[in-house]
């Protein structure tokens, strides 16, 4: 089978025994996101649907890392502007 190189693949179907442990953790973490690592090694996390209100706002359908660990703070990020958008702190 051939792959385009960076095309993102599920971490749960095509990942090895640590990419599965790592991508279940991370979506643990942060729930209502899905992980994914793409056949070069690049670190995904999607989200969504989104609809046209939250994009609008600024909401990230998705993100992307070089490593598990720069995912986790992006996705960490993105949940303190999602709570800021919720208006939760009175931002």
């Amino acid at each position: 089978m051939v792959r385009r190189a960076g095309r993102p693949r599920v971490v749960s179907e095509y990942g090895d025994g640590l990419d599965q442990v790592i991508s279940r953790r991370i979506q643990g973490a942060f729930l209502g996101w899905n992980v994914l690592v793409s056949d070069v090694g690049r670190w995904w996390a999607t989200r969504g649907p989104l609809d046209r209100t939250q994009l609008r706002a600024g909401w990230e359908a998705s993100l992307d890392a070089d490593t598990p660990g720069q995912l986790c703070e992006r996705l960490a990020d993105e949940a303190v502007r999602d709570r800021r958008r919720l208006g939760r702190w009175g931002v």
